[in-house]
């Protein structure tokens, strides 16, 4: 039992501890000045963000299984354009 409440006090405190840069992490990757690392990572959002609406769509005319993939592809979408965004103002912010 103290494994499990070790495992979940460091959880709690990481999450107590995480900053905006920590759920994007492309800040510690991108080099937000150079055109090319930002347009891999909108590429990699907006693959991620393509492979959700295929799911929604392709899976979505299953009863329960299409269910599931919605309650799973439309947070995964929303984290991908917030991304793009985010990665966008980042790089916008940084060449004006």
């Amino acid at each position: 039992m103290e494994p499990i409440k070790a495992f979940i006090q460091k959880w709690r405190d990481k999450l107590a501890y995480m900053e905006f840069g920590d759920l994007f992490p492309q800040d510690r990757k991108c080099d937000t000045r150079d055109i090319r690392s930002v347009l891999f990572f909108i590429g990699i959002y907006l693959g991620a963000l393509i492979i959700c609406a295929l799911l929604f769509v392709v899976l979505g005319a299953i009863p329960y299984v299409g269910w599931l993939f919605r309650v799973i592809a439309v947070p995964v979408a929303v984290y991908a354009l917030a991304g793009m965004l985010h990665i966008l103002l980042q790089y916008m912010k940084y060449n004006s």
